[in-house]
């Protein structure tokens, strides 16, 4: 095989995902170079046995990459790359969204049935979880619980500007803190956009906040002094919210919170400002939404997770994909992928 130097272990690799071994990928090769060469050439040439070149000939003609010569009795001829390995890779594409789709599937059946078993461990929960329907009284609660917290309130803020959101946040930024009480609370990068999110923020922080921002967050909740949570009982239904005080939930809730603080930037810093981020480089944005394209979110659901623009997603694709020089989404997944950025 010497003289076929220009087959390389690297190349091998990446026609193994297009279900070519490394006999099968050295017989299309020469095919392509000298067609219609019987096997037992085929195997001199290549210093190995009749059977490996019977069966990578089998393999070629299912994988539709060559087909028998009508010239030649027992020698093959080549299907052109353009055509053959195009159909492969187009096919593989297919099946790696299609798996993509059958994991996104997979997770929200997870999800629904963990929300279940949730709902059937507050029923016997003997009061550590209550369910508020109304968003008046949900106001009430939080209310209540900000005017009572006495150490530190911890909040994630995502959509905070949403339709009723801001009513939400007033609730609990009332002036009844307690001056003693820390205040610890996330946004989303996003806020960065609006000039009634930053100047509601610098008066948050004005008045003791601590603020940072980061890319993506969960949904809605609030911690008061390690004791009690409130946050939504359906992130798509914000009406309905649960109040927590089981020590076992809350220790998880609250130590969610501080891996997402301890990632996330101080709020006006540098790196947190919209269009700061050098040309070269990812921004945490950018590197959410590639995370989430691998996923197999939609722009849709991207920027519902990002509180932005479909125009906002949109443009941080497009300047994606020109970074990485790629010309679809699944293709600008997988080059991440091997760039290790994801």
């Amino acid at each position: 095989m010497n003289d076929h130097a220009a087959y390389s272990s690297a190349r091998t690799s990446k026609l193994n995902v297009l279900g070519l071994g490394e006999v099968d990928a050295a017989v299309y090769q020469i095919l392509l170079q000298t067609p219609h060469r019987a096997p037992d050439d085929l195997a001199d040439h290549l210093n190995t046995s009749s059977e490996a070149i019977c069966r990578a000939l089998g393999n070629l003609e299912r994988l539709s990459l060559v087909r028998p010569s009508p010239k030649h009795p027992g020698a093959h001829r080549s299907v052109s790359p353009e055509v053959g390995l195009a159909a492969l890779l187009d096919k593989h594409e297919a099946d790696l969204v299609k798996r993509y789709r059958e994991v996104d599937e997979t997770r929200r059946a997870i999800n629904s049935l963990a929300a279940d078993y949730a709902q059937w461990r507050a029923a016997r929960s003997k009061g550590e979880t209550e369910i508020i329907d109304t968003i008046d009284d949900g106001h009430d609660q939080l209310e209540n619980l900000t005017a009572g917290a006495q150490s530190e309130i911890l909040s994630f803020r995502p959509g905070v500007f949403s339709t009723g959101a801001m009513d939400v946040c007033r609730a609990v930024d009332t002036d009844r803190i307690k001056p003693q009480v820390k205040r610890r609370t996330l946004y989303l990068d996003s806020i960065n956009n609006s000039a009634d999110g930053t100047g509601y923020v610098r008066q948050l922080i004005a008045g003791g906040a601590d603020v940072r921002v980061t890319p993506v967050l969960p949904s809605f909740m609030v911690v008061f002094d390690a004791r009690v949570a409130v946050l939504p009982v359906d992130v798509a239904e914000p009406r309905r919210v649960m109040v927590i005080r089981s020590e076992g939930v809350l220790s998880v809730l609250i130590d969610h919170f501080e891996q997402v603080w301890s990632g996330a930037l101080p709020f006006g810093s540098a790196e947190a400002e919209p269009d700061a981020t050098p040309a070269s480089e990812l921004s945490a944005t950018e590197l959410a939404v590639l995370k989430m394209l691998a996923s197999g979110f939609t722009d849709e659901a991207v920027a519902r997770r990002l509180d932005v623009s479909l125009r906002t997603v949109r443009r941080m694709m497009s300047r994606l994909m020109k970074m990485l020089g790629t010309r679809s989404r699944f293709e600008t997944g997988a080059r991440a992928a091997e760039r290790g950025w994801i």
